[in-house]
């Protein structure tokens, strides 16, 4: 893999931390903000909550960036898995906002203005760019990926588009 090429696979790397670490941010301060406004709006406590309730239901909020995370770490250590999950968590990003953006996601309550729906078209493009620059030649030279890496990227974004369902 030629310099040029290694200093965007460490960019594309550095993206992935960045993306997982903003995301599980916002997710934490969301969440923790909408559990206490309805703990206050209930007359609840932090004492009446399940934490198993709470996890199950934010189980791929809290996943997808771990795996971004993760995935970040190992492609800068240019290990092949790093390069599956990240490659399939770019590609499920993609996917995912196209379906919102063409309103067939599984998250009906979605309702997107104008300036938010050019947002999802930006994040689509960028994240179905990265998802091609991490397929292009350079990177599958490198990385040399057989028909079970290949497995893995389609067994990862079908998994979690299963659960996203349920």
């Amino acid at each position: 893999m030629t310099k040029p090429w290694n200093s965007i696979e460490k960019i594309i790397a550095s993206l992935q931390i960045i993306f997982g670490l903003l995301i599980i941010c916002l997710v934490f301060y969301y969440n923790i903000v909408s559990i206490n406004f309805i703990l206050n709006s209930s007359k609840l406590s932090w004492e009446d909550l399940s934490f198993y309730k709470i996890f199950k239901k934010f189980f791929l909020a809290i996943i997808n960036p771990s795996l971004l995370l993760i995935s970040g770490f190992l492609l800068i250590k240019s290990n092949i898995k790093g390069w599956v999950i990240g490659l399939s968590m770019w590609l499920m990003f993609g996917f995912d906002a196209l379906l919102i953006i063409l309103n067939i996601s599984p998250q009906k309550h979605i309702i997107l203005k104008n300036s938010e729906n050019l947002f999802l078209v930006f994040f689509t493009f960028f994240a179905f760019l990265i998802a091609i620059v991490l397929m292009s030649k350079e990177f599958r030279k490198k990385y040399e990926p057989n028909w079970k890496n290949w497995s893995m990227i389609f067994l990862i974004i079908v998994l979690f588009k299963l659960f996203d369902f349920f």
